[in-house]
Parts: C-alpha cells; structure tokens; sequence
C-alpha cells in the first residue's frame, strides 16, 4: 500500500503537465486575444472618458466667459446711459465749456409765397397772351414739325 501511494503522485504529475501542455496550446491565442482586445476596449473608455470631461471644463470655461462678457456689455448699457443723460450734458456744457442759457428768444415770422413754376422752354406752354396761331405745329404721330418718328 505505500508502494502504490509513492508510484501514484509520480505518475500523476506527468498527466498533469501534460495537460497543461495540451490546454495552454488551445487557449493560448484566444485568450492573447480576449487580452489584447479587453486592454483596447479598456483605452478607448478611458479616451472616451477625458474627453468628455475635457468637453464639460471647455463648456464651464466658455460659460463664464460668456456671463462676464454679458456683464461688462451692462456696464457699457449703463454708462451710455450715464453720459448721454441731459443733466450730464448740461453740467458739461457749462462747466467745461463755459455755455450758458440764452438771455432771450427772438423768432423771425416768415410769410408764405405763392410761386407758379412755368416752363418757357416746352413748345406747348401758353403764355396768357398766345394764340393758337403761336403754337408749334404738330408733325406726324403727334411730333413736333421738323423731328421724324427716329429721331429725337
């Protein structure tokens, strides 16, 4: 009986390593594979993770660009208000340029003219002393005498 137990674990560790032998020589490339492919998988959600996160500070960071921006364009809205205000321009005018109100209002009254443009120039203007005589006579198709229907 200790003969079979001495003879029993000598045999057994060649079966052993012979299929370890066997099992590692048919999984070793798909589990090269699963590897490779599990650590670029890995890679990817890493790359893909910092670059949302870069995306969100790129995000925050314009943000508040924006609400300073929009705070300085009320700054600006407030001080064109502030200047252009007319107890502003009052003040200036006569302290720095030394204006002051009028002492009097004289208005000039303007009486309206009736003016009748005439025309001397125009062949058909009447003047109230012409006669029909006086008038240009007509050439063909309503021109005057003297222009052809071409010419002008």
């Amino acid at each position: 009986m200790i003969r079979s137990l001495a003879v029993a674990p000598a045999l057994a560790r060649p079966r052993i390593a012979l299929l370890a032998e066997v099992i590692s020589a048919r999984l070793a490339r798909p589990l090269l594979i699963f590897a490779v492919t599990a650590g670029l998988a890995s890679l990817l959600y890493i790359s893909q993770a910092s670059g949302v996160a870069t995306t969100g500070y790129d995000i925050q960071t314009l943000e508040a660009q924006r609400q300073q921006w929009l705070a300085r364009n009320e700054q600006a809205r407030a001080r064109i208000a502030a200047l252009e205000s007319l107890d502003r321009v009052e003040v200036e005018a006569r302290m720095r340029l030394q204006m002051s109100a009028p002492k009097g209002i004289l208005f000039v009254a303007v009486e309206p003219s009736v003016v009748v443009p005439t025309v001397p120039d125009r062949p058909d203007a009447r003047s109230p002393n012409s006669t029909p005589a006086d008038l240009p006579t007509a050439g063909p198709a309503g021109y005057p005498a003297g222009l052809s229907h071409g010419a002008r």
